[in-house]
């Protein structure tokens, strides 16, 4: 696993900005018919985000290229977005390689694809970008969960996903809560590091995680300004056509759990 994960806390104010100009009359128009004014709020800064981590891989040779098994955090502010002229974000474009919401997605730079890919997820007031060569690539952000409906258990964690829990929960003394939010987001990363144009997240109660062995500490759960350390791991996921494996990186922050997932080699 190697690449970069962008962070942005900020409710944008477009009164202040004019982000228009960031923009192609193409994606402003997309984002003129989101309607809901969250969605909206996403939207702006989900995409300014990822066109400023583009930008920051172009301008900065090896950026995306320096040690192995390394996931560098790196929060960015609103002023940090004025480090590059709006002519440069309208040339940065986010595609979707297989057309789907929740699938990879890749860059475009002035017309041209590159060979940069990345995951965007949102849990108000944040938003998070993952950027990486690798193409299968998947990151979901999910404040942890409080109690819950029982049916939500039952209709989207398996068997083995629920004794795990429990187990774990007895063993290490982490809270249930914790860790069924860990698996939700490794199911939802899943989903999106993976190409295949029929998974969606209506899929998620489908999956079903061969959960990683956790050691003491593996949970760090952060409610401050800064993230908790970065955990690697392998998970494999069960699907009806067949297993898929996976490097997982995951932190913490503001009682967050920040899951990334790199599909290897099938």
């Amino acid at each position: 696993m190697q690449g970069k994960l962008f962070c942005m806390q900020s409710f944008l104010n477009p009164s202040k900005y004019d982000y228009r100009d960031f923009f192609s009359g193409s994606e402003w128009e997309k984002y003129g018919q989101l309607g809901h004014q969250g969605r909206k709020r996403k939207w702006l800064r989900g995409r300014l985000l990822a066109k400023y981590a583009l930008l920051e891989c172009l301008s900065r040779p090896g950026f995306l290229s320096v040690g192995e098994n390394t996931c560098e955090i790196i929060k960015v502010a609103d002023k940090n977005l004025m480090e590059y002229s709006a002519w440069m974000y309208q040339n940065a474009r986010i595609l979707s390689g297989n057309h789907s919401q929740s699938g990879p997605r890749y860059y475009s730079w002035n017309g041209k694809s590159t060979s940069i890919n990345l995951s965007i997820t949102h849990s108000d007031p944040m938003s998070f970008v993952y950027v990486s060569y690798a193409m299968n690539i998947g990151i979901d952000a999910q404040m942890v969960f409080t109690s819950m409906d029982p049916a939500f258990y039952r209709q989207n964690f398996s068997q083995c996903e629920k004794e795990w829990v429990y187990s774990s929960t007895r063993d290490l003394n982490i809270p249930e809560t914790s860790l069924f939010t860990l698996v939700w987001t490794i199911k939802e990363a899943a989903v999106k590091a993976d190409r295949d144009p029929n998974l969606s997240l209506w899929s998620l109660p489908s999956l079903s995680v061969q959960v990683p062995e956790l050691q003491t500490g593996f949970l760090t759960l952060s409610d401050k300004y800064w993230f908790a350390e970065m955990k690697l791991f392998d998970v494999s996921i069960n699907r009806l056509e067949g297993i898929n494996h996976y490097r997982g990186a995951l932190t913490s922050y503001r009682n967050h759990l920040i899951c990334i997932l790199d599909l290897k080699e099938k």
